[in-house]
């Protein structure tokens, strides 16, 4: 978990990415193909307003944590629950007060 902190830090979106997918086992390539999927919706609907790859990945990672229940697999939710709480820690919040 502690490399995925310091990929995020340095802003190395994508090495978090192929991290993630080799701590998620036998689910990384679920989470893969739910990455390219909401990848691609987001810049569908918004093709000129930015796309924030924390939340794409963030959003990702639910999914899969979806299939996981229901495959009982409790220590991947584990896993996967860690890396949801990192990616939170280093989104930034848009304060429109």
């Amino acid at each position: 978990m502690e490399r995925i902190s310091k990929l995020l830090l340095k802003g190395d979106i994508e090495g978090a990415v192929k991290l993630t997918a080799d701590l998620l086992g036998e689910y990384g390539r679920d989470f893969l193909d739910y990455l390219e999927l909401m990848e691609g919706l987001s810049k569908s609907f918004n093709p000129e307003s930015y796309h924030d790859p924390l939340r794409i990945m963030k959003t990702s990672l639910t999914a899969v944590m979806k299939k996981a229940y229901k495959n009982r697999d409790y220590e991947k939710i584990r896993v996967i629950k860690d890396i949801i709480q990192i990616i939170k820690d280093f989104e930034v919040e848009d304060d429109i007060s």
